[in-house]
C-alpha cells in the first residue's frame, strides 16, 4: 500500500540551500513510491529563486509534476473569510 506525505506551505518561510537540497533528496526518494501533496503560495516560476538553484529546482519539479494533478486556488483566505463572519 502506498502511503501519503503532505508538505504544507513550502516557500512560506525562507529556504536555505542546505534545506533545498534535503527537500530535493526527500522528493527524489519518495518519487513514484508515495503520494505527495504539496501546498505553496509560490508559483512554479518562483521556485528556482526560492530554492536557490535552477537546475536542482527543474529536476525537483520534474519529479513532483510527473503524474501530478495541479490545483490553483484563488480567492479570499478561508480563515479570514470565517473570521469576518464572526465579527
Amino acid at each position: 500500500m502506498l502511503s501519503s506525505t503532505l508538505i504544507d506551505e513550502i516557500g512560506y518561510t525562507p529556504i536555505e540551500k542546505r534545506e533545498a537540497n534535503l527537500f530535493f533528496s526527500m522528493i527524489s526518494e519518495m518519487y513514484e513510491k508515495k503520494s505527495i501533496v504539496v501546498t505553496s503560495n509560490k508559483s512554479f516560476d518562483a521556485w528556482a529563486e526560492m530554492m536557490g538553484d535552477s537546475v536542482m529546482t527543474t529536476a525537483l519539479l520534474d519529479r513532483l509534476l510527473h503524474h501530478a494533478r495541479v490545483f490553483n486556488l484563488d480567492g479570499d483566505s478561508y480563515r479570514i473569510k470565517n473570521q469576518k463572519k464572526e465579527v
